[in-house]
């Protein structure tokens, strides 16, 4: 089971960064992400990535879930963290069980940093 969820976060972060990618050169937070997969340590702030269970996005076949313009640009210096295909909590979208390894300090800075960027409203 983890070996699926290590391969479905890799695709969606090969998905999520496809359109910030220009020829053969990868994006320096695509690189990130993929060596702290590989090694399991966060190559930003070298602390080991900790599993997490959470529940995946259950609609692939009607549509896919991507970032905000405040999540991908705060993702792109936080990589490690649950994207929008996972979701912490089940729901009626995201209830298929999943365990996936997120970068606590990444996901502590993201969270805080992205508030920033989103209105206050929403």
């Amino acid at each position: 089971m983890l070996r699926a969820s290590t391969l479905l976060y890799t695709a969606a972060i090969v998905l999520l960064s496809s359109c910030a990618m220009h020829g053969p050169r990868e994006a320096p937070y695509v690189r990130v992400a993929r060596d702290s997969e590989r090694t399991g340590i966060c190559s930003i702030h070298r602390v080991p990535l900790v599993r997490r269970s959470v529940y995946k996005y259950s609609h692939f076949d009607t549509g896919t879930v991507c970032w905000d313009e405040a999540g991908g640009a705060v993702s792109q210096k936080y990589p490690n963290v649950l994207d929008p295909s996972y979701s912490p909590t089940r729901s009626r979208d995201y209830h298929d069980p999943a365990v996936v390894r997120i970068c606590p300090v990444c996901q502590r800075l993201f969270d805080r940093e992205v508030k920033t960027w989103r209105p206050q409203n929403i």
